[in-house]
């Protein structure tokens, strides 16, 4: 698929005709509907779900205050530690745009802008790409027409906005495919940097591409200058990777961790064997196949102009192989488009609706599920684009210009009438979009009240992409809160679950944080209750949410439901002594192990072997005797030396070994509280052999029950 030879190597375009692939772009853009979502301050299309995402993440980031790295977004997220990467906010736009934030209006959304530009440049480099292969004018047109209407692309408008950047694919390919080399390393620099800077899938895309033309530059400098090919590799290498992790850096890439970098989707987000010819509701002749259900993430239908127009060229190339030359390009190529392909059906291969699963090691399979790249389906992108400009290639050599032009406008034509329907429903989404409006849900006066006397707003439970999270988010953002009720990509566990520990602990005190309002679950509600102890703590439900005003006062907002008793300053509710319960799954007692359970199955509420915190409902004057059940979930069995210790107020009360079945029961005395507090802590720690300490990560401990009942003092 190399450069057309008849084609000059440095291909000059006049100066009014390098406008005319633009005009395509923006003709594009505008007949899809882009009009009404190309106004910067109109941002009720960007009101729900991953637009929100993006919208908020740039709305929270630009008010934030400039810090290293420059991605770095603290008030949405708060203690999680987010950035503008995790919210798909297209850091390379959201730092340019916040450098200009003073003379820009608000609100202000960039988005619209970002999708017009990415249809330009779609059509800019498919115009480029096209011209490798002829200079004829129709021939590059009809190029750019079925590539700027890339269902893959086109299906990412509404969505994943970052990732209507495959213009950085069409340039990647550019790359490796243009015949002469002039600043080929800083172009592969900039454009890995850029796409970096984008979205981390268009990076891995791009990266694969520059490693492709990489390896063939480095193929051919062997047989040129054996003793140069060597240090070449090297120094580019470490010019692109470098700019790749600089990029990474101040975007805000490495703000989460290695561990919050997995994911759970290896096998699922993938692309079904038959998505090039599954049109999935887009296409006039009705071609869709049943799929399982995370394979829309491997959406990849050509469309029928183009699987002719794949067809009609392979036919041709196979009748006159003698005239196309195949060249080591040719091979790095098919042997990377092989290798993408088949990382993106993974080892579940769907066929239509049969899934066949190829027997991996288990290991292997562990170890794939806990790679950042889950969505294996997007991976086939790069070789969707480099089968439409094969076929393209092809005809160019193959047919002389007047069959070409007729064979170019009836699949042309094919695949507009194929397309005809699902073009039209994106434009008339994206219209609709335009006339959207902002959340309304959080009407009572109340919430600007809050805004004045609250700094943030917090979720209890902690939980990324909570039900109902968008109005919330606005609220705060409107209004110059931070919070934890956000949608991310990624997070950090780690601080994830300390925040959540955090939080729970001062509720469990009946202390909450003075200057954060609360949002609470059904769940948590019965906590708050039974915990609660100042009577100003205001816990009412307003506008569909359940409220915990800490210091509000007794004098509820209008329209508000008191959710506590009365007068009584607390109701324990179903924590009421002699407490009873077991931690089976949807069991209301699994609150009471704090934050520490991260593993949790459908049999058992995890703890890890390093220590966690349980909480025990406690009258303030009474002694309450504790029974509790540790059951030991791992192998190898635990040695019978491993001590449980129990402690309360940092002071040991009791210590147990485990038994012939390998269960733990524990029975302390827990004092009579020094404060109001309903929940006293106990804080679990297991000793362990220093031999056995590499054993740790193979032992689960499960709490399995707990009996408390009140001792007379």
């Amino acid at each position: 698929m190399d450069a057309n030879p008849t084609v000059s190597a440095r291909p000059r375009d006049p100066r009014f005709l390098m406008l005319w692939p633009l005009l395509l772009g923006l003709a594009t853009f505008f007949a899809l509907g882009g009009a009404g979502i190309l106004a910067p301050g109109n941002v009720g299309w960007l009101a729900h779900s991953d637009l929100a995402q993006s919208y908020l993440g740039w709305a929270f980031y630009r008010d934030a205050p400039w810090s290293w790295p420059l991605g770095a977004n603290p008030a949405y997220g708060l203690e999680i530690g987010s950035s503008v990467y995790y919210s798909d906010s297209i850091p390379v736009l959201a730092i340019f745009f916040k450098a200009l934030a003073a003379w820009l209006p608000a609100p202000f959304q960039y988005f619209g802008l970002w999708v017009m530009a990415c249809l330009v440049l779609q059509a800019w480099f498919a115009w480029k790409l096209a011209g490798l292969a002829s200079r004829d004018v129709w021939f590059r047109t009809v190029a750019v027409l079925l590539l700027v209407t890339a269902l893959p692309m086109l299906n990412r408008i509404g969505g994943h906005m970052a990732l209507v950047g495959h213009w950085t694919i069409l340039a990647g390919l550019y790359l490796c495919l243009r015949p002469h080399r002039d600043r080929q390393v800083f172009w592969w620099a900039l454009l890995i940097a850029g796409a970096m800077a984008m979205h981390a899938y268009l990076f891995v895309l791009v990266g694969v591409l520059w490693v492709a033309d990489l390896a063939h530059r480095h193929w051919e400098d062997r047989r040129t200058m054996p003793r140069g090919a060597k240090a070449g590799l090297l120094k580019e290498s470490g010019i692109v990777i470098g700019a790749a992790l600089a990029s990474a850096w101040v975007s805000g890439l490495f703000m989460v961790s290695g561990r919050g970098m997995r994911a759970q989707g290896f096998g699922h987000y993938k692309m079904n064997l038959l998505a090039p010819f599954d049109s999935a509701g887009w296409s006039a002749l009705g071609l869709h196949f049943q799929t399982a259900a995370g394979e829309y993430e491997g959406f990849n239908y050509l469309g029928a102009g183009v699987m002719l127009l794949a067809a009609l060229a392979l036919l041709l190339f196979v009748i006159k192989r003698a005239d196309h030359r195949w060249t080591t390009r040719n091979t790095v190529l098919l042997a990377m488009a092989s290798a993408l392909t088949l990382l993106a059906m993974t080892h579940v291969i769907g066929i239509g609706g049969a899934q066949l699963h190829l027997p991996l090691p288990a290991k292997l399979v562990d170890k794939l599920q806990g790679l950042p790249v889950q969505a294996t389906g997007r991976l086939f992108w790069a070789v969707y684009y480099l089968i439409v400009v094969a076929a393209l290639f092809a005809l160019a050599r193959t047919l002389k210009p007047m069959p070409l032009r007729l064979v170019l406008l009836a699949m042309l034509m094919l695949q507009a009438i194929d397309l005809y329907p699902g073009l039209a429903r994106l434009r008339q989404s994206n219209l609709s979009r335009a006339e959207a409006t902002l959340p309304t849900e959080l009407r009572s006066p109340f919430w600007a009240q809050a805004a004045e006397r609250y700094r943030h707003v917090r979720r209890l439970p902690t939980k990324a992409l909570a039900p109902g999270w968008e109005p919330v988010a606005f609220f705060a953002q409107q209004h110059g809160m931070g919070t934890d009720m956000v949608q991310v990509a990624r997070l950090d566990v780690k601080p994830f679950w300390q925040l959540e520990q955090r939080k729970r602990a001062r509720l469990f005190e009946g202390d909450p944080e003075p200057d954060s309002l609360y949002l609470l679950t059904n769940d948590t509600l019965d906590l708050a209750r039974a915990a609660l102890v100042d009577p100003r703590d205001a816990l009412f439900r307003l506008d569909g949410q359940i409220v915990l005003a800490p210091d509000w006062g007794t004098a509820l907002p209008a329209g508000a439901e008191n959710l506590r008793s009365g007068d009584a300053v607390r109701d324990a509710g179903p924590y009421q002594l002699p407490y009873r319960a077991d931690f089976r799954q949807g069991s209301q007692a699994r609150s009471l192990l704090g934050a520490d359970g991260e593993r949790i199955d459908a049999a058992q509420h995890y703890i890890p072997m390093h220590g966690a915190t349980l909480y025990v409902p406690a009258d303030a004057d009474t002694t309450a005797t504790l029974h509790a059940t540790f059951e030991l979930q791992a192998l190898p069995p635990m040695p019978p030396s491993a001590r449980l210790n129990v402690r309360m107020d940092g002071r040991e009360i009791a210590r147990a070994m485990p038994d012939a079945d390998g269960r733990y029961r524990v029975s302390v005395d827990v004092s009579p509280a020094r404060n109001p507090a309903h929940f006293r802590r106990l804080d679990l720690h297991f000793d362990l052999p220093p031999a056995s300490e590499k054993q740790l990560r193979k032992w689960k401990v499960g709490v399995a029950a707990m009996e408390v009942s009140a001792v007379a003092p």
